[in-house]
């Protein structure tokens, strides 16, 4: 029956650590060294009622760090350099892909080796869950020289940020997907008629077979963008008089 039933999915909980340090190092009184660096990897587990179906694995890690040098050169004249680094990695896959679902329930026309999406309009919908993968890194380098002279501080420098995905399409992997939406046993085969949204019986349809269905399966590439873009910086605020 499609009412008073009792549905229940357990807790998930995710598996958190995270990780930080910093460092504080002087070089000489007139050189000084600090970084910093946190991690953070994260893995999880969804459920279902129906686990391998619709379950999900995954794991996603972070990496922020950076380390900057101040060094004072003169009384007049200083040089700041830094190098950051940031990273997250997030791969999912859902729990059916490579344990041979097709063959289980005699799925011929399958894609891939996974769970098909299957979907019963007004009913619990059954699927393989998704699968991406990502990776993406950013990294930024700069230096800034400063030169006081005068009454002029003088400010030479530059920066290179450069930016690299490695991904996959989400949601890649599609075995098959297939509806049960009431057309074939409904009074009309006709879209047009009324009788084909309210005559069919969806869950019959799924026991006989009788789908609206297609499959797709994009290839397991990494797209790779790369950019980079280069600051360059002079500047020269000049202090005209005391006040």
């Amino acid at each position: 029956m499609a009412t008073n039933n009792f549905t229940w999915t357990g807790g998930s909980p995710p598996k958190l650590i995270k990780y930080f340090t910093r460092i504080d190092a002087d070089l000489s009184q007139a050189h000084r060294l600090t970084g910093s660096f946190a991690y953070n990897p994260t893995k999880f587990h969804g459920v279902s009622p129906v686990c391998p179906v619709n379950c999900l694995t995954g794991s996603v890690m972070n990496i922020n760090s950076q380390i900057s040098d101040y060094w004072t050169i003169s009384p007049t004249t200083t040089n700041e350099a830094r190098i950051g680094y940031m990273g997250e990695y997030d791969l999912l896959s859902g729990d059916t892909i490579g344990e041979g679902w097709p063959g289980k329930i005699g799925l011929q026309f399958a894609k891939a080796d996974a769970f098909p999406q299957i979907n019963i309009t007004g009913w619990y919908g059954l699927g393989p869950n998704v699968h991406a993968n990502y990776k993406e890194d950013n990294f930024d380098m700069s230096d800034i020289l400063t030169l006081i002279r005068g009454r002029h501080v003088l400010h030479f420098g530059g920066q290179i940020v450069a930016f690299r995905a490695d991904s996959t399409a989400w949601g890649n992997i599609n075995a098959a997907t297939m509806g049960f939406t009431g057309v074939y046993t409904a009074g009309s085969n006709d879209p047009n008629s009324a009788l084909t949204s309210t005559t069919g019986v969806l869950y019959a349809e799924r026991s006989q077979r009788l789908a609206r269905g297609d499959a797709a399966f994009d290839p397991l590439f990494l797209e790779r963008p790369e950019l980079a873009a280069i600051w360059r910086q002079a500047q020269d605020p000049v202090s005209i008089h005391p006040g």
